[in-house]
Protein backbone atom coordinates (compact mmCIF):
# COMPACT_ATOMS: atom_id res chain seq x y z
CA UNK A 1 0.00 0.00 0.00
CA UNK A 2 0.93 3.59 -0.34
CA UNK A 3 1.53 4.70 2.97
CA UNK A 4 2.04 8.39 1.20
CA UNK A 5 5.51 9.56 2.95
CA UNK A 6 6.80 13.03 1.93
CA UNK A 7 10.05 14.53 2.09
CA UNK A 8 9.43 16.42 5.04
CA UNK A 9 8.35 13.12 6.86
CA UNK A 10 11.49 11.25 6.13
CA UNK A 11 14.14 14.63 6.68
CA UNK A 12 12.40 15.21 10.13
CA UNK A 13 12.34 11.80 11.28
CA UNK A 14 16.40 11.28 10.12
CA UNK A 15 16.97 14.25 12.13
CA UNK A 16 14.79 13.21 15.17
CA UNK A 17 17.10 10.64 15.26
CA UNK A 18 20.38 11.41 14.37
CA UNK A 19 20.82 9.74 11.17
CA UNK A 20 23.08 10.91 9.06
CA UNK A 21 21.70 12.00 5.04
CA UNK A 22 22.78 13.55 1.90
CA UNK A 23 19.86 15.17 0.05
CA UNK A 24 20.76 15.05 -3.99
CA UNK A 25 18.99 17.05 -6.60
CA UNK A 26 17.46 16.30 -9.51
CA UNK A 27 15.87 17.67 -12.72
CA UNK A 28 12.73 19.34 -11.94
CA UNK A 29 13.05 19.98 -8.23
CA UNK A 30 12.85 16.40 -7.36
CA UNK A 31 15.50 14.99 -4.82
CA UNK A 32 16.59 11.75 -3.46
CA UNK A 33 17.24 11.24 0.12
CA UNK A 34 20.52 8.59 0.79
CA UNK A 35 20.77 7.49 4.46
CA UNK A 36 24.50 6.36 6.05
CA UNK A 37 22.46 3.66 8.06
CA UNK A 38 21.66 1.05 5.54
CA UNK A 39 22.81 3.09 2.28
CA UNK A 40 19.26 3.51 1.13
CA UNK A 41 18.06 5.69 -1.60
CA UNK A 42 14.56 7.37 -0.78
CA UNK A 43 12.83 9.00 -3.68
CA UNK A 44 12.71 10.74 -5.76
CA UNK A 45 9.71 12.72 -4.40
CA UNK A 46 6.49 14.08 -6.70
CA UNK A 47 7.42 17.81 -7.61
CA UNK A 48 3.25 17.95 -7.10
CA UNK A 49 2.68 16.39 -4.19
CA UNK A 50 6.03 15.85 -2.43
CA UNK A 51 5.21 12.24 -1.71
CA UNK A 52 8.03 9.53 -2.10
CA UNK A 53 7.27 7.73 -5.51
CA UNK A 54 9.21 4.65 -4.11
CA UNK A 55 7.40 2.83 -0.95
CA UNK A 56 8.21 3.53 2.35
CA UNK A 57 7.02 1.76 5.43
CA UNK A 58 4.43 3.96 7.84
CA UNK A 59 6.57 4.44 10.61
CA UNK A 60 7.29 7.40 8.87
CA UNK A 61 4.74 9.17 9.69
CA UNK A 62 4.73 9.39 13.46
CA UNK A 63 7.65 10.26 15.50
CA UNK A 64 7.18 8.23 18.27
CA UNK A 65 6.77 4.68 16.04
CA UNK A 66 9.62 5.38 14.24
CA UNK A 67 12.16 5.88 17.46
CA UNK A 68 10.64 2.77 19.05
CA UNK A 69 10.97 0.64 15.49
CA UNK A 70 14.92 1.90 15.50
CA UNK A 71 15.57 1.31 19.18
CA UNK A 72 14.42 -2.66 18.37
CA UNK A 73 17.36 -2.91 16.30
CA UNK A 74 16.18 -2.90 12.50
CA UNK A 75 13.99 -0.67 10.63
CA UNK A 76 12.88 -1.67 7.39
CA UNK A 77 13.78 1.83 5.70
CA UNK A 78 11.76 1.43 2.14
CA UNK A 79 13.44 3.00 -0.77
CA UNK A 80 16.02 1.15 -2.47
CA UNK A 81 18.51 -1.01 -0.58
CA UNK A 82 21.63 -3.36 -1.68
CA UNK A 83 21.65 -6.58 -0.48
CA UNK A 84 24.62 -9.34 -1.61
CA UNK A 85 24.06 -12.48 -3.17
CA UNK A 86 23.61 -15.26 -2.94
CA UNK A 87 20.75 -15.58 -1.31
CA UNK A 88 21.10 -18.82 0.35
CA UNK A 89 24.82 -18.67 1.46
CA UNK A 90 23.96 -15.21 3.13
CA UNK A 91 20.44 -15.29 4.69
CA UNK A 92 18.77 -18.78 5.32
CA UNK A 93 20.74 -21.20 7.55
CA UNK A 94 18.71 -23.81 6.27
CA UNK A 95 17.83 -24.54 2.29
CA UNK A 96 14.93 -26.71 2.93
CA UNK A 97 13.62 -23.99 5.51
CA UNK A 98 14.04 -21.58 3.74
CA UNK A 99 11.33 -18.99 5.14
CA UNK A 100 12.02 -20.74 9.19
CA UNK A 101 15.26 -19.87 8.74
CA UNK A 102 15.52 -16.40 6.96
CA UNK A 103 17.36 -13.61 8.67
CA UNK A 104 19.08 -10.35 7.09
CA UNK A 105 22.21 -10.29 8.94
CA UNK A 106 23.17 -6.65 10.18
CA UNK A 107 26.92 -6.99 8.63
CA UNK A 108 25.05 -6.66 5.37
CA UNK A 109 22.01 -4.25 6.24
CA UNK A 110 22.33 -1.75 7.58
CA UNK A 111 26.02 -2.14 7.66
CA UNK A 112 28.70 -0.21 8.19
CA UNK A 113 28.67 2.60 5.57
CA UNK A 114 30.73 5.81 5.21
CA UNK A 115 29.01 8.46 3.55
CA UNK A 116 30.61 11.03 1.85
CA UNK A 117 28.59 14.22 -0.04
CA UNK A 118 30.71 14.78 -3.53
CA UNK A 119 30.45 17.81 -5.79
CA UNK A 120 26.79 16.21 -7.37
CA UNK A 121 26.29 13.14 -5.39
CA UNK A 122 27.24 10.49 -2.97
CA UNK A 123 29.88 8.31 -2.24
CA UNK A 124 29.14 5.12 -0.07
CA UNK A 125 32.02 2.70 1.05
CA UNK A 126 31.82 -0.30 3.53
CA UNK A 127 34.05 -3.40 4.43
CA UNK A 128 31.86 -6.59 5.07
CA UNK A 129 32.40 -9.52 7.35
CA UNK A 130 29.88 -12.04 6.75
CA UNK A 131 28.51 -14.59 8.30
CA UNK A 132 28.22 -17.69 4.91
CA UNK A 133 25.83 -20.19 5.28
CA UNK A 134 26.14 -24.14 3.63
CA UNK A 135 29.70 -23.63 3.09
CA UNK A 136 32.95 -25.10 3.74
CA UNK A 137 34.23 -22.12 5.38
CA UNK A 138 31.91 -20.08 7.92
CA UNK A 139 32.52 -16.00 6.74
CA UNK A 140 33.40 -14.34 3.54
CA UNK A 141 34.85 -10.49 3.23
CA UNK A 142 34.59 -8.31 0.59
CA UNK A 143 34.10 -4.46 0.15
CA UNK A 144 31.47 -2.59 -1.60
CA UNK A 145 31.59 1.20 -3.57
CA UNK A 146 28.73 2.70 -4.41
CA UNK A 147 28.57 6.47 -6.08
CA UNK A 148 25.36 8.51 -6.80
CA UNK A 149 24.72 11.00 -9.21
CA UNK A 150 21.89 12.36 -11.28
CA UNK A 151 21.46 12.05 -14.81
CA UNK A 152 19.74 13.95 -17.46
CA UNK A 153 16.56 13.30 -19.57
CA UNK A 154 17.01 10.21 -21.35
CA UNK A 155 15.90 11.87 -24.92
CA UNK A 156 18.04 14.86 -24.13
CA UNK A 157 19.95 14.39 -27.76
CA UNK A 158 16.69 13.11 -29.56
CA UNK A 159 14.96 15.54 -31.88
CA UNK A 160 11.34 15.33 -30.80
CA UNK A 161 11.93 15.05 -26.94
CA UNK A 162 9.56 17.91 -26.65
CA UNK A 163 6.66 16.27 -28.15
CA UNK A 164 7.33 12.88 -26.13
CA UNK A 165 8.05 14.87 -22.95
CA UNK A 166 4.59 17.16 -23.60
CA UNK A 167 3.07 17.13 -20.07
CA UNK A 168 5.63 14.82 -18.74
CA UNK A 169 7.83 15.73 -15.51
CA UNK A 170 11.08 13.44 -15.38
CA UNK A 171 14.15 12.78 -12.88
CA UNK A 172 16.33 9.82 -12.13
CA UNK A 173 19.94 8.87 -10.92
CA UNK A 174 22.32 6.49 -11.60
CA UNK A 175 24.36 3.83 -9.18
CA UNK A 176 27.37 2.33 -9.69
CA UNK A 177 29.05 -0.61 -7.60
CA UNK A 178 32.00 -1.62 -7.37
CA UNK A 179 32.14 -5.07 -5.63
CA UNK A 180 36.13 -6.40 -4.83
CA UNK A 181 36.47 -9.87 -3.36
CA UNK A 182 38.75 -9.92 0.04
CA UNK A 183 39.11 -13.48 0.57
CA UNK A 184 39.54 -15.21 -2.76
CA UNK A 185 41.01 -17.89 -0.62
CA UNK A 186 37.46 -18.90 0.65
CA UNK A 187 36.15 -19.04 -3.50
CA UNK A 188 32.53 -18.41 -3.78
CA UNK A 189 30.00 -16.58 -6.24
CA UNK A 190 29.42 -12.45 -4.65
CA UNK A 191 26.94 -10.67 -6.64
CA UNK A 192 25.40 -7.11 -6.28
CA UNK A 193 21.81 -7.32 -5.50
CA UNK A 194 19.92 -4.18 -5.85
CA UNK A 195 16.23 -4.03 -4.64
CA UNK A 196 13.96 -1.43 -4.94
CA UNK A 197 10.49 -1.25 -3.36
CA UNK A 198 7.36 0.42 -5.12
CA UNK A 199 3.93 0.77 -4.42
CA UNK A 200 1.29 -1.85 -5.70
CA UNK A 201 -1.04 -2.03 -7.22
CA UNK A 202 1.10 -1.58 -10.39
CA UNK A 203 2.81 -3.65 -13.88
CA UNK A 204 6.14 -4.97 -14.17
CA UNK A 205 7.07 -4.44 -18.05
CA UNK A 206 9.20 -7.12 -18.97
CA UNK A 207 10.61 -6.74 -22.57
CA UNK A 208 11.67 -9.96 -24.01
CA UNK A 209 13.65 -11.62 -27.04
CA UNK A 210 13.41 -15.16 -28.38
CA UNK A 211 11.13 -17.98 -26.48
CA UNK A 212 9.44 -16.51 -23.11
CA UNK A 213 10.57 -18.16 -19.88
CA UNK A 214 10.67 -17.52 -16.05
CA UNK A 215 11.44 -19.20 -13.19
CA UNK A 216 9.46 -19.29 -10.04
CA UNK A 217 10.76 -18.93 -6.56
CA UNK A 218 8.12 -19.07 -4.11
CA UNK A 219 3.98 -19.75 -4.71
CA UNK A 220 3.74 -20.22 -8.99
CA UNK A 221 1.95 -17.94 -10.66
CA UNK A 222 0.47 -19.70 -13.54
CA UNK A 223 -2.72 -17.94 -13.99
CA UNK A 224 -3.20 -14.98 -16.18
CA UNK A 225 -4.37 -12.64 -13.31
CA UNK A 226 -0.79 -12.26 -12.35
CA UNK A 227 1.05 -12.53 -15.35
CA UNK A 228 -0.04 -11.85 -19.16
CA UNK A 229 2.68 -12.41 -21.64
CA UNK A 230 1.60 -10.30 -24.50
CA UNK A 231 3.50 -9.60 -28.55
CA UNK A 232 7.49 -8.93 -27.18
CA UNK A 233 6.87 -7.95 -23.72
CA UNK A 234 5.17 -9.89 -20.40
CA UNK A 235 3.03 -8.06 -17.74
CA UNK A 236 3.71 -8.84 -14.57
CA UNK A 237 0.85 -6.97 -11.72
CA UNK A 238 1.98 -6.19 -8.63
CA UNK A 239 -0.54 -6.67 -6.48
CA UNK A 240 0.49 -6.25 -2.21
CA UNK A 241 -1.93 -9.16 -1.25
CA UNK A 242 0.09 -11.77 -2.40
CA UNK A 243 3.34 -13.72 -2.20
CA UNK A 244 5.64 -14.66 -4.92
CA UNK A 245 8.54 -14.06 -7.00
CA UNK A 246 9.68 -14.35 -10.42
CA UNK A 247 12.90 -14.83 -12.02
CA UNK A 248 13.61 -13.67 -15.88
CA UNK A 249 17.05 -15.07 -17.36
CA UNK A 250 19.41 -12.67 -18.40
CA UNK A 251 19.70 -14.23 -22.31
CA UNK A 252 15.83 -13.64 -22.59
CA UNK A 253 15.64 -10.10 -21.37
CA UNK A 254 17.23 -6.65 -22.47
CA UNK A 255 18.52 -4.68 -19.52
CA UNK A 256 15.61 -2.45 -19.75
CA UNK A 257 12.19 -3.05 -17.78
CA UNK A 258 9.78 -0.50 -16.23
CA UNK A 259 7.13 -0.39 -13.33
CA UNK A 260 3.49 1.41 -14.51
CA UNK A 261 1.30 2.76 -11.71
CA UNK A 262 -1.37 5.40 -10.81
CA UNK A 263 -0.47 7.82 -8.43
CA UNK A 264 -4.19 9.87 -8.54
CA UNK A 265 -6.81 10.37 -11.00
CA UNK A 266 -4.67 12.06 -14.01
CA UNK A 267 -1.37 10.91 -13.40
CA UNK A 268 0.66 7.87 -13.61
CA UNK A 269 4.02 7.06 -12.72
CA UNK A 270 6.69 5.06 -14.89
CA UNK A 271 9.89 3.85 -13.45
CA UNK A 272 12.18 2.73 -16.37
CA UNK A 273 15.08 0.48 -14.59
CA UNK A 274 18.63 0.19 -17.08
CA UNK A 275 21.64 -1.73 -16.19
CA UNK A 276 24.04 -3.96 -18.09
CA UNK A 277 22.42 -7.40 -18.53
CA UNK A 278 24.85 -9.94 -19.48
CA UNK A 279 23.73 -13.35 -20.67
CA UNK A 280 26.95 -14.74 -20.12
CA UNK A 281 27.11 -14.04 -16.46
CA UNK A 282 26.77 -17.04 -14.09
CA UNK A 283 24.30 -15.41 -12.09
CA UNK A 284 24.29 -17.27 -8.93
CA UNK A 285 20.61 -16.73 -7.10
CA UNK A 286 18.31 -19.72 -7.14
CA UNK A 287 15.04 -21.10 -5.36
CA UNK A 288 15.72 -22.99 -2.48
CA UNK A 289 13.52 -25.50 -4.14
CA UNK A 290 15.30 -25.86 -7.37
CA UNK A 291 19.48 -26.08 -7.19
CA UNK A 292 20.86 -25.81 -9.95
CA UNK A 293 18.40 -23.44 -11.62
CA UNK A 294 20.47 -19.97 -11.81
CA UNK A 295 20.64 -17.70 -14.96
CA UNK A 296 18.05 -14.85 -13.74
CA UNK A 297 19.09 -11.30 -13.73
CA UNK A 298 15.89 -9.33 -13.27
CA UNK A 299 13.23 -10.35 -10.24
CA UNK A 300 10.10 -9.09 -9.55
CA UNK A 301 8.86 -9.81 -6.12
CA UNK A 302 5.36 -9.34 -4.26
CA UNK A 303 4.78 -9.08 -0.46
CA UNK A 304 1.23 -9.16 1.56
CA UNK A 305 3.30 -6.65 4.22
CA UNK A 306 1.89 -9.20 6.94
CA UNK A 307 4.92 -9.25 8.85
CA UNK A 308 4.83 -5.57 9.33
CA UNK A 309 1.95 -2.81 9.61
CA UNK A 310 2.76 -0.80 6.79
CA UNK A 311 0.99 -2.89 3.73
CA UNK A 312 2.06 -5.01 1.18
CA UNK A 313 4.73 -3.76 -1.50
CA UNK A 314 6.65 -4.71 -4.63
CA UNK A 315 10.31 -5.04 -4.94
CA UNK A 316 11.87 -4.34 -8.53
CA UNK A 317 15.15 -6.66 -8.12
CA UNK A 318 17.96 -6.92 -10.17
CA UNK A 319 21.74 -8.50 -9.78
CA UNK A 320 24.76 -7.12 -11.29
CA UNK A 321 27.90 -8.38 -12.29
CA UNK A 322 29.18 -12.01 -10.66
CA UNK A 323 32.10 -12.20 -9.22
CA UNK A 324 34.49 -15.47 -8.28
CA UNK A 325 34.79 -18.90 -8.98
CA UNK A 326 34.09 -19.71 -13.00
CA UNK A 327 33.09 -15.79 -13.71
CA UNK A 328 36.94 -15.00 -13.65
CA UNK A 329 36.64 -11.72 -12.08
CA UNK A 330 37.31 -10.89 -8.55
CA UNK A 331 36.18 -7.38 -8.66
CA UNK A 332 33.23 -5.64 -10.92
CA UNK A 333 31.63 -2.68 -11.38
CA UNK A 334 28.21 -2.35 -12.00
CA UNK A 335 26.23 0.26 -13.08
CA UNK A 336 21.83 0.66 -13.14
CA UNK A 337 20.23 4.23 -14.08
CA UNK A 338 16.75 4.45 -12.78
CA UNK A 339 14.12 7.80 -14.69
CA UNK A 340 11.02 8.34 -12.96
CA UNK A 341 8.55 9.95 -15.30
CA UNK A 342 5.07 11.53 -14.44
CA UNK A 343 2.29 11.88 -16.55
CA UNK A 344 -0.73 11.01 -18.61
CA UNK A 345 -1.68 7.36 -18.84
CA UNK A 346 -1.16 8.27 -22.92
CA UNK A 347 2.04 9.87 -22.46
CA UNK A 348 3.63 7.63 -20.54
CA UNK A 349 2.93 4.69 -22.87
CA UNK A 350 4.35 6.78 -25.44
CA UNK A 351 7.42 6.94 -23.42
CA UNK A 352 7.66 2.95 -22.80
CA UNK A 353 7.27 2.76 -26.26
CA UNK A 354 10.28 5.08 -27.26
CA UNK A 355 12.47 3.39 -24.47
CA UNK A 356 11.47 -0.11 -24.00
CA UNK A 357 10.30 -1.01 -27.77
CA UNK A 358 7.00 -1.85 -26.61
CA UNK A 359 3.55 -1.23 -27.99
CA UNK A 360 1.84 -1.30 -24.62
CA UNK A 361 -2.34 -1.95 -24.68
Amino acid sequence: MNNKITREQVISRLKENDLNFVEIGLENESSIIVTKYGGRVIGPFDTVTGECLTWLPGVFNSEENFKDRLSNGRISFGGERLWIAPELNFYTTDRMKFEETYHCQPEIDPGTYSIVQTMNGVFLKMFVDAKVYNMPFDSKQFSVERKILPVPNPFVFMPNINEVMDGVTHSGYRQEIIMDDLSPEKPMYLEPWLVMQVNPVGETIIPYTGTFTFDDYYEPISDEDIQEVREGYAVLKGTGDRHYKVGYKAANTTGRSAYFTKLDEDRYLLIVKSFYNDPSTPYCMEGWQVPGVRGCSLYIYNDTGTRGDSGGFVEFEHCGLTIGLDSGRQSSSSETVHHFFTGSKESLIRIMYELLGVVYT
